[in-house]
């Protein structure tokens, strides 16, 4: 029997089983932050439904009124700061085939309801139309996310950069599963850069679904 190579199995056991139990812990607090939101929402009438505020001209100015600095920081920063990403998701990510663009936006909005003061703000429009908004640290005022403008192309390449840097750490710690990770590549390397303007329509209406 070689013990060491029992020692580093039982080792590798141990910490699979610790990530998975913090996945789960996470996933709780997930839970217990939405509904601690949806708790909020309930005591206060006018935040539960988003479509009375359709009826307001200037919603920028409501945002600034109502909802204000809600972090110190530029949004795309914060964003990169506050992505982390766990062997966990990716794994999952690849098993179900996953679109990368609902993957990144999920993990936006798991960000933002994990913090106390959100900076992404949707709001619907007049008819159909629906906006996201998103707090301007640097003038200190709400913005409306525009095709374009680069905020949220830049903040959808700072979270695709950390997951491509977690999936290359599993592919170089995980040769046991490499044929699997490799196949896969082709879920993960997504031109963002060259495509989201394009998508830019469709991934505004899906992140504001998240968020209403």
């Amino acid at each position: 029997m070689n013990t060491n190579n029992d020692v580093e199995l039982l080792m590798k056991i141990i910490s699979q089983q610790k990530e998975q139990y913090d996945f789960i812990v996470e996933k709780l607090e997930h839970i217990k932050n939405r509904q601690d939101h949806l708790e909020n929402l309930i005591k206060n009438n006018s935040n539960l439904n988003k479509t009375n505020i359709s009826i307001v001209e200037d919603k920028i100015q409501y945002l600034n009124t109502h909802h204000s600095l809600p972090i110190d920081i530029d949004i795309v920063e914060y964003y990169n700061t506050k992505c982390d990403i766990q062997d966990i998701e990716i794994h999952e990510f690849i098993d179900k085939k996953g679109d990368l663009y609902n993957f990144i936006i999920d993990i936006i909005y798991k960000i933002s309801n994990n913090c106390d003061k959100n900076p992404i703000y949707p709001l619907n429009g007049k008819g159909t139309h629906s906006y996201i908004y998103y707090w301007d640290n640097k003038n200190n005022t709400w913005n409306k996310f525009k095709k374009g403008d680069n905020i949220l192309k830049n903040i959808f390449m700072c979270v695709h950069e950390k997951i491509i840097r977690k999936y290359n750490q599993i592919l170089l710690n995980n040769s046991n599963m490499k044929n699997n990770i490799i196949d896969s590549g082709d879920l993960i390397f997504i031109d963002i850069d060259g495509e989201f303007d394009k998508k830019f329509n469709t991934i505004k209406k899906t992140l504001f679904s998240k968020f209403i």
